[in-house]
């Protein structure tokens, strides 16, 4: 009979630590990867510079040879994976800046060079 109370003690244990383990995951993985102000990439997207990130730097680690121009994989893997961390992306925050201030302006001066074809027909 002690060896079932044991048991039944270890499991209780076990899956109360498992029920802890699982929450502080979620709980992390709600921090990390739910939609802030401050972050403009969705989760989708940071996986996948996580992933490629962390391919790069495993190429660079398993060339035994001279790297010559792949040591540039190791920065740019850098860049990668703390952006894909932050969820912040400062050259697509840029792209997106320059792209609407461009469609604006460029959007304004097509409207301006069409003729106002109303005024003319009766």
């Amino acid at each position: 009979m002690p060896n079932v109370n044991i048991y039944s003690q270890t499991v209780r244990v076990s899956w109360r630590l498992f029920r802890i383990f699982t929450a502080i995951l979620i709980d992390t993985w709600e921090e990390a990867f739910l939609d802030k102000p401050s972050q403009n990439m969705n989760p989708y997207v940071r996986w996948e510079l996580f992933i490629i990130g962390c391919v790069f730097l495993g190429i660079t680690m398993s060339i035994d040879t001279q790297l010559h121009w792949l040591v540039l994989l190791p920065l740019m893997s850098i860049y990668l994976i703390l952006t894909a961390i932050i969820g912040y992306e400062p050259l697509y925050f840029l792209i997106q800046r320059m792209g609407g201030y461009l469609h604006k302006h460029l959007s304004l001066r097509k409207l301006l060079s069409i003729p106002d074809r109303t005024a003319t027909v009766k």
